[in-house]
């Protein structure tokens, strides 16, 4: 029975992104508070968010009638298309780079917007959008109160996968 069961030492997964995104967030030069909660976003598993370069980590500053965070990706890092059905959400770059791809209405298509720091774009809700980056990126977003199961994904694979949030709360 044994050799039937699969043991995956998540640990070892978050102890390695942690690094990363520690590593990546103090070259980035963005100032986070002394206690914050991060959440690993990890699409397709977290040995996904590694290999593959899916996903994203979220470090959430406060979220009350409007929200602010920072989202961080490692370099060639992309985040899935999805909406939101209650949120609406400005992305302001404070490092790096980042390619938007959002939904128009207008001419029924998707533009893409290339962004770097300093730039910023709001996404209104029901809007799908993703993201990518090419030397990552750190992305303030401020938005609209952020509520649970309010992410909305194309691919049924992410909007199943029960374990695609990892949450975990520091102290420097």
């Amino acid at each position: 029975m044994f050799d039937e069961v699969n043991i995956v030492d998540r640990e070892k997964f978050i102890r390695e992104i942690y690094e990363k995104i520690k590593d990546f967030i103090l070259k980035s030069g963005v100032a986070i508070p002394e206690k914050f909660e991060i959440e690993i976003s990890t699409h397709y598993g977290l040995d996904s968010f590694i290999t593959d370069k899916i996903g994203a980590v979220i470090v959430t500053l406060f979220n009350r009638e409007y929200a602010k965070k920072l989202l961080v990706l490692l370099e060639d890092m992309k985040h899935p298309r999805h909406f939101h059905n209650l949120k609406t959400e400005t992305f302001t770059i404070l490092y790096g780079d980042m390619n938007l791809i959002v939904y128009s209405k207008n001419n029924n298509s998707y533009n893409s917007i290339k962004m770097k720091k300093g730039d910023f774009y709001t996404v209104e809700k029901k809007v799908p959008h993703s993201f990518s980056t090419v030397n990552g990126c750190v992305i303030e977003e401020v938005s609209t109160t952020q509520f649970p199961n309010d992410s909305f994904y194309d691919d049924e694979l992410i909007m199943n996968n029960k374990d695609r949030k990892t949450k975990i709360v520091f102290s420097v």
